[in-house]
C-alpha cells in the first residue's frame, strides 16, 4: 500500500547542487576517505590550464540555541572535535568551507577558518554550559566529548579572498 501523506524526501545540498549547475560547475562525490574527512562534494570548474577542481564541506543553516525558532545567519558554528571527540570538519580534508545563508552561499577556504579560529578563541577558558554562551567559546554539551563554537559571520565574511554566490529564485 502506498502511503499517499508520505512527504518526498529532501536531498541534502540539493540546492548548492542546483546553484553549483546553474554555473556550469560539475559536483562529484567524494570517495569514502574524502567523505571520512568531512568533504561533502568535490566542485569541478574550468580553470584556464584545463578542469580545476575543489572538496567543499558544506554546512546548511543553523539555529544559535535550541529555543530559537529559526536559523541565525549572523552566527556560524564551527566543530572544533566531533561527538566522539576526534577532530571536527574544521581540521578536516575540505579546501573550502561552504556556509549556507537564507539567500547566499559563503565560500571560506577552511585553513584562513582554522587560523582564524585558532587566533580568536581562548582555549584555556572553561568549556562554557549553554549554547549560548558558545560566542568565541567552546561549547561541549553535557555527557558528549563534541567541542564547538560561533564565530560571527561578519568577521568570516572579512576573511581574505572570502566569495559568494548568491541564491537563485528559481529551480532548475
Amino acid at each position: 500500500m502506498i502511503n499517499k501523506n508520505r512527504k518526498p524526501q529532501k536531498i541534502w545540498g540539493r540546492e548548492f547542487i542546483s546553484e553549483a549547475k546553474k554555473r556550469g560547475y560539475i559536483l562529484k562525490k567524494p570517495t569514502q576517505e574524502e567523505f571520512n574527512e568531512f568533504v561533502n562534494f568535490i566542485l569541478v570548474g574550468k580553470g584556464k590550464s584545463g578542469p580545476v577542481s575543489v572538496r567543499i564541506s558544506l554546512k546548511s543553516r543553523k539555529k544559535t540555541n535550541r529555543s530559537n525558532k529559526k536559523p541565525n545567519d549572523n552566527w556560524a558554528w564551527v566543530e572544533l572535535r566531533t561527538v566522539n571527540g576526534e577532530f571536527g570538519w574544521l581540521y578536516g580534508g575540505s579546501d573550502l568551507v561552504v556556509f549556507e545563508l537564507e539567500d547566499k552561499y559563503i565560500f571560506v577556504n577552511r585553513k584562513r577558518l582554522l587560523q582564524y579560529v585558532n587566533s580568536n578563541i581562548d582555549f584555556d577558558l572553561p568549556f562554557v554550559q549553554n549554547s549560548w554562551e558558545a560566542k568565541y567559546k567552546i561549547y561541549q554539551r553535557e555527557g558528549k566529548l563534541d567541542q564547538i563554537t560561533q564565530v560571527k559571520m561578519s568577521n568570516i565574511l572579512d576573511l581574505e579572498n572570502v566569495y559568494q554566490w548568491e541564491k537563485s529564485n528559481e529551480e532548475s
